[in-house]
Order: structure tokens, then sequence, then C-alpha cells
């Protein structure tokens, strides 16, 4: 997961890019992370991330992430948020 300021302001506060990126050769899925009281000022997609209680956050609606791609959001606060991962599904097909 990398995390990155954008040159972008929301409302005079911060924009943030947070990319979670699977540099394995089988599929993510069912990806959590845990990010104790994260907030945004702009909208953030609830299909590449979403609260799902106690502070953690499911990643990609919990749908794969194929080898070697990412998936994106952008939020805006002015603190950097950490996000620590809890847990996640790996699936390997061999050809």
């Amino acid at each position: 997961m990398l995390t990155s300021k954008t040159p972008r302001q929301v409302q005079d506060v911060q924009e943030w890019q947070v990319m979670f990126v699977n540099n394995c050769k089988c599929n993510l899925k069912d990806i959590i992370v845990s990010c104790k009281g994260f907030r945004s000022l702009e909208d953030v997609d609830p299909n590449v991330f979403a609260p799902i209680g106690n502070d953690t956050f499911i990643v990609n609606g919990g749908l794969p992430i194929e080898p070697f791609a990412s998936v994106m959001f952008l939020y805006a606060d002015p603190q950097h948020f950490v996000f620590e991962p809890v847990s996640h599904d790996m699936v390997c097909v061999s050809t």
C-alpha cells in the first residue's frame, strides 16, 4: 500500500492518494485494513474503500486485485492516515 500527497486541495485541505498494490502472482481478495479515526472531506468510492466497523475497512469491495494490479482512492484530510493490514485471502491458480 502506498500513500502520497496529490497536488490538489479540497476545501483548503490536503488531498491524499492511496494505492493498494498487489505485487504477488496470485489474486488478493477480501482485503481488510484498520485505520483509526479515518475520515475524508471528499467522498470515497465505497466500491474501492468502505467501512465495515470498528475502524476497519474492506478494499475493492472484497473483490480480487489481480496480480501486479492496483486499486486507488483519494481522500482529503489534514492528517495522513496509516492503513494497517488486518487480513486478506490469496487465490493462486496454476496453469
